[in-house]
């Protein structure tokens, strides 16, 4: 609970430190568009494949990507002109609105959660589980184990203890959720059984269980999990005023992704060789199960399904004990979708 209170109060002093008003970008005939993620990662491969296959380019945007410490301080830095577009979570654009800003939610980018569970082998003998369990089954096996997460607060954090709570079990009584770290801590600490499971997304997740003997518990990604299947995790967001101000550069930005995330669904191998070229030091086989693990969650279209905003919210109120007071129509719009398939064929 207080590291939930910490993060909704880091979000809350960043949001009041940028202010209402930010400077304003870049002028409307400018092609320039900076996407703005919290972390390198490749949860992000349309923005990578976008970059390296040239769409950007071909739709006339002088297009690149800016690291951020961190998804709030992505979603401030366009707020403050350094930056046109976030790619984040509808929530994240929910709280922001709710403190004054205005900005929004235009083109879906994910929309399954990255996040996998997974338990010891052993723990699941002991048990009675095993993979053909029902997920029901899988997740009341949790009670009374110790599980890793990467950070207090996180999203693995949040869907961890949501599934939980689905079953039962209370994650503050009822089992010991441990911040341990990143995939190699984590994967380190299954290795050597100082956990009992962790929630975290592939690759580390099949790590586990391939080498480790791990046993997945619920597979986020795949959409195994009914009461999260087709969460908009992450969504390409801006301020409304550049959105209006010049809503062709808006809608170019939308059919830039469109064209990568139809390249990953229809051509996986072209658009894994164009993510490889962000991430050439890392370890081939971990690269290839990553990719092939986050490229499941990537529609290969960009329009927002309001149910998925809605279970966006729904999540949010649920995992961080709060009342966000939004108008979801209010959030989100298909304006530059339908923009975006006007100028063309995608």
């Amino acid at each position: 609970m207080k590291a939930r209170l910490a993060t909704i109060a880091t979000f809350t002093a960043i949001i009041a430190a940028v202010g209402v008003s930010a400077p304003a970008l870049s002028q409307a005939s400018s092609n320039k568009v900076v996407v703005a993620q919290g972390t390198d990662s490749l949860i992000f491969m349309p923005a990578y494949v976008a970059k390296a296959k040239g769409y950007f380019t071909e739709e006339g945007l002088d297009g690149d990507i800016k690291i951020f410490r961190g998804g709030v301080q992505a979603l401030a830095g366009v707020m403050a002109g350094d930056a046109h577009v976030y790619i984040g979570p509808p929530s994240t654009a929910m709280k922001a609105i709710e403190k004054g800003q205005d900005i929004t939610v235009y083109a879906a980018n994910m929309t399954q959660i990255p996040t996998n569970i997974v338990i010891q082998g052993e723990v699941a003998k002991s048990r009675n589980i095993t993979a053909s369990s029902s997920i029901e089954d899988k997740l009341k096996a949790l009670r009374g184990l110790t599980m890793g997460v990467n950070a207090a607060g996180s999203a693995p954090d949040q869907v961890l203890r949501f599934a939980a709570r689905s079953v039962g079990i209370d994650p503050d009584k009822d089992m010991r959720v441990s911040p341990v770290g990143a995939g190699a801590a984590l994967i380190g600490s299954f290795e050597q059984k100082r956990i009992d499971g962790f929630a975290f997304s592939s690759p580390a997740s099949d790590i586990a269980v391939d080498k480790f003997g791990g046993l997945m518990v619920v597979n986020f990604a795949k959409g195994e999990y009914a009461p999260l299947r087709g969460f908009l995790y992450l969504s390409l967001i801006s301020r409304t005023d550049w959105l209006k101000q010049d809503p062709q550069r808006a809608a170019k930005t939308v059919r830039a992704f469109w064209k990568a995330q139809k390249l990953i669904n229809e051509k996986p191998d072209e658009a894994r060789a164009a993510v490889r070229t962000f991430f050439p030091a890392m370890d081939e086989e971990a690269f290839n199960g990553g990719f092939a693990a986050n490229a499941i969650t990537i529609p290969p279209t960009v329009r927002i399904d309001r149910k998925s905003v809605v279970m966006n919210k729904e999540f949010s109120e649920a995992v961080e004990n709060i009342k966000l007071n939004v108008d979801v129509d209010r959030v989100f719009t298909n304006e530059y979708v339908d923009l975006a398939e006007k100028m063309g064929k995608i």
